[in-house]
């Protein structure tokens, strides 16, 4: 069996569409980018700091190196060149001891993701047409949601349990943002607050890791803070929906040597059996993803989730009437199988009630009070066709209606 039959099948074994949990390794890998330890490098040099001694303070620890490195940009910013026009772009994110370097930062990978390498053009295309149900990072680039551009950005641990949000076409930046440069978890100060948050993080997530297939692409096996959100939703996860975990779970490893892709299994935090890939190229996972069957597209499925769910909690439809065409469906893939309408309950009632009346059939009354009001709203063709012959049953002439 070949590998894309092998994941295709593996895919049609779930309800639901794929959730991507994506790291570091992919903005490496798409725009080139810097891995942490070569960010700090990079912004150490921009103040002239020395970045050997910096990571022997800090045990060579990336977290403390970052903490260190913080309070050096805090220091020195203020009154350097590099500063440039930042403080008044920044005033209001200018708020905390650690807020310069993460402004440093967050200006630099705002415009990173306009710069993808060509090699890897077709792959992207790819990316951008899979069908998925939303997105999981850590990354703080814009890449994403610059080619998931209808997808809905929840940033941070906070962003997530403050703002409304339904698991479907949504992208949740877990250690923060580069639109929100106080959202980074770059020190050690922000993994000690994320940990602490960590179990209302695992529980938020939990109800897509049983019901959603999630890959893992841009992280190693061994990304210690990878396996700590695992940890910690493996500890939430119902002991009987413990053997459909090991289902869910696909961790995609980049591997030069890899020829051909290859759908095997490995174990994480010493117990936990998960689906893994291993490719030098992710354009076959890609194409599987892009040719998942979807009834409507995830955006718009959101859009219809989050105004039911407007209705329901105001039982107010606000007097609106929404009309689309189904050839104006954005994306939809041959016929809808359904329709959800809502809008004006007076129109609504009057299309009802002149459908009823369509099937249980109109009276002669009603026929003449329309000829002579026109206010029965009646198809003059379906008049004819559907309710004169029940009107002309048993009747030699009908000149008495």
């Amino acid at each position: 069996m070949t590998f894309k039959k092998s994941l295709t099948d593996h895919f049609k074994k779930f309800s639901a569409s794929p959730f991507l949990f994506v790291g570091s390794g992919m903005s490496r890998r798409y725009l080139g980018a810097e891995n942490w330890e070569e960010l700090l490098k990079r912004f150490c040099g921009l103040i002239g700091g020395n970045y050997t001694k910096i990571r022997s303070q800090a045990d060579g620890d990336l977290m403390k190196i970052a903490s260190i490195l913080a309070q050096s940009y805090s220091d020195k910013w203020w009154d350097s060149d590099i500063k440039g026009d930042k403080e008044e772009r920044y005033t209001e994110h200018l708020l905390k001891k650690d807020s310069p370097l993460k402004i440093e930062i967050s200006d630099y990978l705002k415009d990173i993701h306009k710069n993808t390498l060509e090699e890897y053009q077709a792959e992207i295309e790819l990316l951008a047409s899979s069908k998925i149900d939303g997105i999981i990072t850590t990354n703080w680039d814009l890449f994403l949601e610059s080619i998931f551009s209808e997808f809905s950005v929840f940033v941070g641990q906070d962003g997530l349990f403050s703002s409304r949000n339904h698991g479907i076409a949504e992208i949740y930046k877990i250690h923060g943002c580069a639109s929100e440069p106080n959202s980074l978890i770059l020190t050690s100060q922000d993994y000690e607050l994320f940990r602490k948050k960590n179990p209302y993080l695992s529980s938020k997530l939990l109800t897509i890791f049983i019901e959603h297939p999630i890959i893992f692409l841009g992280y190693s096996l061994t990304d210690p803070h990878i396996l700590e959100i695992l940890e910690e939703i493996v500890e939430c996860f119902p002991e009987s929906k413990m053997d459909a975990l090991k289902e869910n779970i696909i961790f995609v490893e980049w591997s030069a040597d890899a020829d051909e892709p290859v759908l095997t299994e490995s174990i994480i935090l010493k117990t936990l059996p998960v689906k893994l890939i291993k490719a030098s190229s992710y354009m076959e996972i890609f194409e599987v993803l892009s040719e998942v069957k979807r009834r409507i597209p995830a955006h718009i499925f959101r859009q219809i989730k989050d105004e039911l769910y407007e209705l329901v909690v105001t039982n107010d439809p606000k007097g609106k009437l929404y009309v689309k065409d189904v050839d104006d469906l954005d994306g939809a893939e041959g016929q809808p199988e359904f329709v959800v309408g809502y809008g004006a309950i007076s129109k609504i009632k009057k299309s009802e009630e002149i459908a009823k009346q369509g099937i249980i059939g109109v009276t002669r009354e009603d026929i003449v009070r329309d000829v002579i009001f026109d206010s029965g709203g009646y198809d003059d063709t379906s008049i004819l066709i559907n309710a004169f012959p029940n009107l002309i049953k048993g009747q030699v002439n009908i000149s008495n209606i």
